[in-house]
């Protein structure tokens, strides 16, 4: 890889990434719902609640309400297909929910509203955290501060990320653990394999299907040590050994709970027996649903990557493995999720399942705003196009 030509990695300060922070948090804040409203939502805060009361993810409350989603274990109990960190990420607002509401004088019948308010604001928050990784990853990829910063706040507020604020999904904390498993590739820093492979490795207990995405993670460390191809075997082993022991666990959750290590407690059938959980949609259908129709396209609805394509060039010489790592992972949930059943992603905004292998894409926009004269320009028209989706 050449060196000679990669921008100096900049370091954002503290006092800009807690004004980011707060900034994001306060606009999602005011734009998120703060409570559950799909079934998907309802199903991981029952989780959240069963974890609390009982230690376990059965949901025999879902069943009771009649919006139950999921199958039932070995035990004859309903369980939820979604993964057990989602649901341990969500407990806290569920155990302090009501004691500080009690404690900030808000009325006995008024507190049921809170517990599921805070839960769902632990999302914006999330989002808030992937403002912060978003720049703190284009600095370290040589964008200067302030592109860095405008990207991290333009690449969750005028995005499909917004519309996830105050809401229960776990897409926001999924992609803010890739950002953090992306960001020691981009500083090129050594003995930072086991750091990476863990924030990975905490992915696939939010939803094991992020394990499709190892594999663009394991080409980017190994393409950090082309000449030794020794080493990159070692820092291929480092990586992968916290996410082999998150994949063992969560097969052996599986083989106890449901009896099958491969049974991920997915339905066959949603409402009205429409069969989702198949990968039988035709690759070119999906392909245009998620690049070119209104509702789910990945470009209409997170306009900053195509100021990110300015950028390619560059951060092939400089920051060669963290691209191959971000432009392979949102290849791959591209090419899985259009052979999907419910490429869509359900009742969501956007196309949800690739924003998080897509928000890695995202500091390549600021590094294209740093080093073209046009690039503050299109930074903002493409801000104003997606604040207006």
């Amino acid at each position: 890889m050449n060196t000679a030509t990669s921008p100096p990695a900049q370091r954002v300060p503290a006092s800009a990434q807690l004004a980011l922070f707060v900034l994001v948090f306060a606009v999602g804040l005011l734009a998120g719902a703060g409570r559950p409203r799909v079934i998907d939502e309802y199903m991981v805060w029952l989780q959240a609640e069963s974890l609390v009361q009982r230690g376990d993810l059965a949901v025999p409350q879902a069943e009771r309400l009649g919006i139950w989603y999921g199958v039932r274990g070995r035990d004859g109990r309903p369980y939820a297909p979604y993964g057990p960190l989602h649901a341990a990420l969500l407990a806290p607002a569920v155990r302090l929910g009501e004691p500080l509401a009690a404690w900030f004088g808000i009325p006995a019948s008024q507190r049921d509203l809170v517990r599921p308010f805070a839960a769902a604001h632990l999302c914006t928050l999330a989002l808030a955290g992937c403002a912060v990784a978003i720049a703190r990853l284009a600095a370290a990829c040589g964008a200067s501060v302030r592109a860095a910063c405008a990207t991290g706040a333009v690449g969750v507020l005028c995005t499909a990320w917004l519309p996830y604020a105050g809401t229960l999904f776990s897409e926001p904390f999924a992609a803010l653990l890739l950002l953090l498993a992306l960001r020691p590739l981009a500083e090129r820093r050594e003995r930072r394999e086991l750091v990476s492979g863990s924030w990975f490795a905490a992915t696939l207990l939010l939803r094991p299907s992020h394990a499709v995405l190892a594999p663009a993670f394991a080409l980017g460390w190994a393409v950090a040590t082309p000449r030794r191809c020794s080493r990159a075997l070692v820092r291929l082993a480092l990586w992968a050994l916290p996410v082999a022991v998150a994949a063992g666990w969560l097969l052996w959750y599986n083989a106890a709970t449901y009896g099958d290590p491969f049974e991920l407690g997915y339905p066959s059938h949603a409402e009205a027996g429409l069969p989702i959980n198949t990968f039988d949609t035709p690759l070119v259908r999906g392909l245009f649903g998620l690049l070119a129709s209104p509702g789910k396209s990945l470009p209409l609805h997170v306009p900053l990557l195509l100021l990110g394509c300015a950028a390619l060039a560059a951060l092939w010489r400089s920051r060669r493995a963290a691209l191959l790592t971000a432009l392979a992972a949102l290849l791959t949930a591209l090419l899985f999720f259009a052979r999907y059943g419910q490429w869509e992603g359900g009742y969501a905004w956007g196309p949800r399942y690739l924003l998080p292998a897509a928000t890695l894409c995202l500091p390549a926009a600021a590094v294209a705003a740093t080093r073209r004269r046009t690039g503050r320009r299109w930074l903002i028209a493409l801000a104003l196009a997606g604040a207006l989706v």
